[in-house]
């Protein structure tokens, strides 16, 4: 008997994913009952699945992040050629900071001017030459936020008055000066509200990834089950702890009645008793030096205002 699996499938297209999972260490075919995938809501017709989760970063150190795991990250330093399998270390195609950020401001200057093959082919200079991320609107391209999306010749289907901004929410409400909107702007906050709520049942932030967690799960689970470190209105207990930013929750498969002994051991895998989730900087960090939230604390005001002019639309979606 094997219990049905959230799976991990890295980089696969929506449209490919399959319904079961092969184990490679075992002759063993596991049913999906979660996908998860690195690739962004698709551009034509949407998934055929009955929720979707996703979860968001604040824009700043999300771009510094995808710098340091360029530059540091074990992933990029044992890349190898896939044609003669010569170790190729990636980390040393990436330029200081000021100068990656400046290579794509340049290309964002120019965007506009350019014809749909001039930009694929720009981009795709530096790509080869930085082998690194986007950093443009990187979020804002992955959830198919509204106000980024663009139709073949480039342009924006729903461009935004230069001015906009979203009001930021405080204990789940609008603040006051959202009273002094005009009945067109706020027709705006709503249609961008809207639109994400229609494709996404959960928006999680990596900044609350407990709260995070805890949402998708209970979602997923339809509201049956609620571990203690996600109920508000307790203090968990200590079984349900675990060090460096991670919590544990039954395993259901094993305790479909996710009542678990506090005498039995916690093993993280598909037939423990137990799931540890959550970061943990050990195996999640990819053995990067520095860090992006971290690191955004040491920016200078320069750095900051040419960071944000590249995610002027993932910061929408970030108060969104």
């Amino acid at each position: 008997y094997a219990p049905p699996l959230v799976c991990n499938f890295a980089t696969a297209l929506l449209q490919r994913l399959s319904n079961y999972y092969v184990s490679k260490k075992q002759p063993v075919k596991y049913r999906c009952v979660l996908w998860m995938t690195e690739q962004g809501y698709p551009q034509s017709q949407p998934p055929e699945f009955g929720s979707i989760y996703t979860v968001v970063r604040e824009p700043i150190s999300h771009v510094l992040s995808q710098y340091f795991h360029c530059k540091e990250s074990r992933d990029h330093a044992r890349n190898k050629n896939t044609k003669t399998g010569e170790l190729l270390n990636l980390q040393n195609k990436m330029p200081p900071l000021d100068q990656w950020l400046a290579a794509y401001v340049e290309f964002n200057d120019n965007w506009s001017r350019w014809t749909k093959r001039e930009r694929v082919g720009n981009a795709m200079k530096l790509k080869s030459q930085f082998r690194c991320y986007d950093p443009i609107d990187t979020e804002s391209t992955f959830t198919r936020f509204r106000p980024a999306t663009r139709d073949q010749t480039g342009r924006l289907l729903f461009p935004l008055p230069d001015n906009y901004t979203f009001p930021y929410h405080e204990g789940g409400l609008l603040p006051k000066r959202h009273e002094s909107r005009d009945e067109v702007t706020k027709e705006i906050d709503r249609e961008l509200m809207d639109d994400l709520g229609s494709r996404y049942q959960v928006i999680g932030d990596t900044a609350q990834m407990t709260k995070t967690i805890c949402a998708i799960f209970i979602h997923f689970t339809k509201g049956k089950h609620i571990p203690s470190v996600c109920d508000c209105t307790r203090v968990p207990d200590p079984p349900a702890q675990a060090a460096g930013g991670t919590f544990v929750v039954p395993n259901l498969h094993v305790h479909p009645n996710g009542i678990v002994s506090s005498r039995d051991p916690s093993k993280n895998n598909l037939f423990g008793s137990r799931l540890e989730l959550g970061y943990n900087a050990r195996t999640s960090s990819h053995g990067v030096t520095h860090h992006g939230a971290a690191f955004a604390e040491e920016l200078a005001p320069a750095q900051k205002e040419t960071i944000l002019s590249l995610r002027r639309h993932d910061v929408l979606l970030y108060n969104v």
